[in-house]
């Protein structure tokens, strides 16, 4: 595949599946290799297009639920080879539970990058980092 079909690829996954409104998984199947693995440092490795789609589809429902009017922007979407870089912005009101923390009604702010490879035209890997500490510290009461 192109870079340019891989970029576009990234940008339907991230409009399709990850937007507030989203949550077609459809694009999961047709876009993932069922050997994908993701990279996320914040948890267990998850291995497999069949796994990765039930811990997006938790993840995704958790934002739902604790950020019901989050939206993610994409800040760039770099595409060289069989790689595309997404720096991205993730905004939303805390009006849900989120990890323990009741609602705060605070508008929060969380950055990341995701890099992207691909393989025989599906995603083959997932890097993420994000600033989970950052979020976490929005969420945190006055004066800690």
């Amino acid at each position: 595949m192109s870079p340019q079909t891989n970029r576009h690829i990234v940008h339907r996954l991230s409009e399709e599946f990850w937007q507030s409104y989203g949550g077609n998984a459809r694009v999961i199947d047709e876009f993932f290799a069922p050997d994908y693995v993701n990279h996320d440092l914040s948890t267990p490795a998850v291995h497999g297009r069949e796994e990765f789609k039930r811990w997006a589809l938790g993840v995704r429902a958790s934002w739902a639920r604790a950020f019901p009017d989050y939206r993610i922007t994409i800040e760039d979407l770099i595409a060289e080879d069989d790689r595309v870089a997404k720096r991205w912005t993730l905004r939303g009101t805390h009006t849900g539970e989120f990890m323990g923390i009741a609602p705060t009604r605070k508008q929060v702010m969380m950055r990341g990058v995701a890099i992207y490879c691909f393989s025989a035209a599906r995603v083959k890997d997932i890097w993420w980092n994000y600033d989970a500490a950052g979020l976490m510290q929005q969420l945190a009461p006055a004066g800690r």
